[in-house]
């Protein structure tokens, strides 16, 4: 029977050495201090089941911490208080062992992950493994990047391989909305609330049981990401001119090109709901660092037009640096694609600007 491995969340040095006194006959141990656990890592996916020394928090926070991974890793979740708890969940953790099995269904898809990104530097490759993460879990998740990285294009591929697939992709951008109309924008409203308001659902209702990708969540002002951070740690809002409690049933996606740790460490952008939507965090490198997914998105959009690209078209397209990155490499393909007369484009042919 192989080595399965329990995961170990414990910042006591006497807690962990009793821990494997008791499990090292049955299994392999991946431990982390309580403080390292803001954030899903990788490495959380390998275990069998979670081991929380529920003494290294309060009692509200121990009932928090085993919510957050039973959702996120949808793993065992064994809370201890003491050492000698363990002794009592030896039986339910061998047996688990014993009953499981690699033949579940991987809602995952690597393959779609294969195509959708396929530059192969350790920059990429790490941005797969963290895109796998977010596939495989409900958690929250804040895309940081470039403007035109491709950050709505990541949210919406999360959601097409997560178990929310089957229900609504929702949109949402804050730097588009009027700042005084956000907060109904995005609570609802009902009719008289404010000067010309009408019955309005807003986006949090609309993005029920679905998918709710939020970008610019920077353009907040901090009166809104008060009401924002209360909706986040309750999981109810009210439309404004109510004080009905409606749910959040929403997987949510953030995403921002700004420094959003600057703008905390500033005091522009609120530190508890900073915490609150960046459970899981994705970087997304910008297109000059994705060089072969350059070359076929380049590619793609030549071929709707009906041109190819030459080998000199394509050199000249990776030595430059993309600035605007993929709105700026499509922009500029069907600009040189419509000016082209011939079929085929050559380094002449490819307008910048």
């Amino acid at each position: 029977m192989s080595r399965e491995r329990i995961l170990i969340v414990s910042s006591r040095k006497e807690f962990i050495s009793f821990c494997k006194v008791v499990f090292e006959r049955y299994f392999d141990f991946f431990c982390v201090q309580t403080e390292e656990i803001s954030f899903i890592r990788p490495e959380f996916f390998l275990v069998l089941a979670v081991l929380i020394d529920g003494s290294c928090f309060s009692c509200g926070e121990s009932s928090y911490i085993s919510k957050f991974f039973k959702n996120t890793l949808e793993r065992p979740i064994f809370v201890c208080f003491k050492e000698s708890d363990c002794l009592k969940y030896v039986s339910a953790l061998v047996k688990l062992k014993g009953e499981v099995s690699s033949s579940g269904k991987d809602l995952f898809c690597a393959e779609k992950l294969d195509e959708c990104i396929c530059a192969e530097n350790n920059l990429c490759l790490g941005f797969k493994a963290q895109i796998e993460i977010a596939c495989k879990s409900d958690s929250t998740v804040l895309l940081l990047g470039e403007s035109g990285s491709g950050k709505n294009h990541t949210a919406r591929f999360i959601h097409e391989n997560s178990i929310r697939k089957n229900s609504k992709f929702t949109s949402f951008n804050l730097a588009e909305i009027n700042p005084n109309l956000i907060e109904s924008s995005l609570f609802g409203s009902i009719k008289g609330s404010f000067t010309g308001a009408e019955e309005n659902s807003g986006i949090f209702e609309e993005a029920s049981n679905g998918t709710l990708f939020i970008d610019e969540i920077c353009e907040l002002s901090l009166e809104s990401q008060g009401k924002f951070l209360g909706v986040l740690d309750s999981r109810e809002f009210s439309k404004v001119g109510s004080s009905k409690k409606l749910g959040l049933d929403a997987r949510l996606i953030f995403a921002t090109d700004s420094k959003i740790s600057e703008l905390v460490e500033k005091n522009l952008f609120k530190k508890q709901l900073f915490y609150r939507i960046s459970v899981l965090v994705i970087n997304v490198p910008p297109l000059r660092e994705r060089k072969d997914e350059l070359v076929k998105i380049a590619e793609d959009c030549a071929s709707v037009f009906g041109k190819k690209l030459s080998s000199c078209a394509i050199k000249k397209l990776l030595d430059f640096s993309w600035p605007g990155n993929i709105r700026q490499l499509k922009n500029c393909i069907e600009r040189s694609c419509v000016s082209a007369k011939k079929e085929i484009l050559f380094a002449d042919d490819i307008i910048f600007f």
